[in-house]
């Protein structure tokens, strides 16, 4: 039945998820040099003043975004099967583990292109940072509800 919260929070993961990669996850400026790095789920951007702007790919991390979103999707569809959604709950938060790393992986990288004296780390990251750790604190709810359905209908099947 997809009206069990469970499925709610599978599909605020698979929302927050497609949200995350329209938002960028990493942006800063240098005011005096008019420099500008911008990490996004497709590239990793530094624009010079007067110049073209540098570009490389950073499509894993699309790429693991996007096998996320579909594990949670397998999962909401599959919502007769508690046992095998429990399984794919499980492996959507080692792969949001995931996603979780290579954010973090390129936002160094992001930080070394435009090196700032005595900047607030956290100071860069954008919405499309958060969103991701949004979707795996859903993943974690929903993982909880479906384990507690799943102990409900054994504990009424033992008392049959």
């Amino acid at each position: 039945m997809l009206a069990r919260p469970q499925s709610i929070f599978l599909a605020l993961v698979i929302i927050t998820l497609v949200l995350g990669v329209i938002f960028p996850v990493w942006e800063k400026t240098n005011p005096e040099t008019k420099e500008t790095v911008k990490l996004t789920f497709s590239s990793l951007q530094k624009k010079e003043a007067d110049k073209e702007p540098k570009r490389s790919s950073t499509m894993w991390l699309s790429l693991v975004v996007g096998v996320a979103a579909s594990i949670a999707g397998a999962s909401l569809w599959n919502h007769k099967n508690r046992v095998q959604q429990m399984k794919l709950g499980l492996l959507n938060s080692f792969v949001l583990m995931g996603v979780l790393g290579l954010m973090v992986y390129y936002s160094f990288q992001a930080r070394a292109l435009l090196p700032l004296p005595a900047l607030d780390p956290f100071a860069s990251y954008s919405l499309g940072f958060y969103m991701p750790i949004a979707a795996m604190i859903f993943n974690l709810i929903s993982n909880r509800l479906i384990r507690r359905d799943e102990m409900k209908v054994r504990a009424s099947d033992r008392m049959r």
